[in-house]
């Protein structure tokens, strides 16, 4: 294994890249401005459409505005007669033999 001596001075690769020569900056603020100015306006008058819509008409709200018929609440005791018993398990029929046993 050879090693480099320790005081030997770093010297860069030869570049087989081209140099990037720096173009001149232009600024153009006054485009900007523009731009930022015409988006300003087109943010001012949605604003100023939603204050004229009411919260009511837009998205999940649609339909709110619409007549809502009252429904009759259900006769729930008329529904569970109609239901089937609950059956019960061999385990809950002895269970209910013994305890009429001991009274």
């Amino acid at each position: 294994i050879t090693r480099k001596p320790r005081d030997a001075v770093w010297t860069p690769k030869p570049s087989s890249k081209p140099v990037t020569q720096p173009q001149p900056f232009a600024l153009k603020s006054e485009q900007l401005a523009s731009q930022r100015g015409a988006e300003r306006d087109r943010v001012l008058d949605k604003i100023a459409r939603d204050k004229n819509m009411l919260p009511e008409e837009r998205w999940p709200y649609v339909s709110t505005r619409a007549e809502v018929r009252p429904t009759p609440v259900p006769d729930f005791a008329s529904m569970h007669a109609h239901a089937p018993q609950p059956r019960t398990t061999t385990a809950a029929e002895l269970r209910r033999a013994a305890v009429e046993e001991e009274r």
